[in-house]
């Protein structure tokens, strides 16, 4: 793959090595094999002699398929991206509203980023890091405080909006197949002067 400029990604090259013998092998499964040894022990413990041995081959072999370790783990990277499902955009900001660990300790933790020393209870500071430290063991029960903490934010008025957005379009009468969506607004490419 000499050839190829080092610089591009792997996913613009080609996939076999256009001089030598026929290809025995494919990006897939190199990937495969990289990811099941990565999950058995771990990411450090994938290396191109590492994957090479568990595909039955010498690492020498893998260098038709990828320059770089690099190259695997974006490889890698791709393929386990790619088992996850997102939902479709539905235009209902609940729905898309983050997930509170990430969100509510920025705005209204004692030391959050953004919460600029306008609101501080070291009380709930303490439930949103009980809060957080729950996620992963018992993520039921940190929901619930979650909960429970965006109860208590709200009945202290932490943060009172003062926008209420509302969008107007005026148009014209020879305007024709007008169509609005709630996320993207006005669809003018499918629109037309009449």
């Amino acid at each position: 793959m000499a050839e190829e400029d080092a610089g591009d990604v792997i996913w613009l090259r080609r996939e076999h090595a256009g001089t030598g013998r026929p290809a025995q092998r494919s990006r897939e499964e190199i990937t495969a094999a990289a990811i099941a040894i990565a999950d058995r022990e771990g990411l450090d413990a994938v290396s191109m002699r590492r994957v090479a041995a568990e595909l039955g081959t010498g690492a020498a072999s893998l260098y038709r398929y990828l320059d770089t370790r690099d190259d695997l783990l974006d490889l890698m990277i791709d393929a386990t991206g790619a088992e996850y499902v997102l939902a479709a955009p539905d235009g209902d900001w609940l729905a898309d509203y983050p997930d509170p660990s990430s969100y509510l300790p920025q705005f209204f933790s004692c030391n959050g980023g953004n919460s600029n020393g306008f609101y501080c209870s070291p009380a709930l500071d303490d439930e949103m890091a009980e809060a957080s430290s729950l996620e992963l063991t018992h993520p039921a029960t940190a929901t619930a405080l979650w909960t429970s903490i965006d109860h208590q934010l709200t009945n202290d008025a932490a943060w009172v909006p003062t926008v209420n957005e509302r969008e107007v379009d005026l148009v014209s009468k020879r305007l024709r197949n007008y169509e609005y969506n709630p996320v993207w607004g006005f669809l003018a490419d499918q629109s037309w002067l009449g």
